[in-house]
């Protein structure tokens, strides 16, 4: 399924990457050094998410691959704009408009 995303026009497509991302986010208003930080704490935060519900399904250890794919993923699915616009996410960008 593909969410209408009229900013960022992502649908889950597995070349949506971090320069990608990074256009979206400028496109969007911030600069590239915001943009970054971003794309790094979203990074972060997905392979958290990603080792929890591992963890949570009692399924042991991922390999650096299906961490990769989970968070490339992520991306594609969402879009960098409208992840960074998520209320679970708010904290981030405060965090990086500093």
């Amino acid at each position: 399924m593909c969410a209408t995303v009229l900013i960022v026009g992502a649908c889950s497509d597995p070349e949506y990457g971090a320069d990608d991302a990074r256009a979206d986010l400028v496109a969007a208003g911030f600069d590239s050094g915001e943009a970054d930080c971003v794309i790094g704490g979203l990074e972060e935060f997905f392979v958290d998410e990603f080792i929890a519900l591992q963890e949570a399904e009692g399924l042991g250890d991922v390999s650096q691959a299906q961490i990769d794919n989970y968070v490339r993923n992520r991306f594609a699915d969402e879009g960098a704009v409208t992840l960074a616009a998520s209320a679970e996410t708010e904290w981030l960008v405060a965090e990086c408009r500093r």
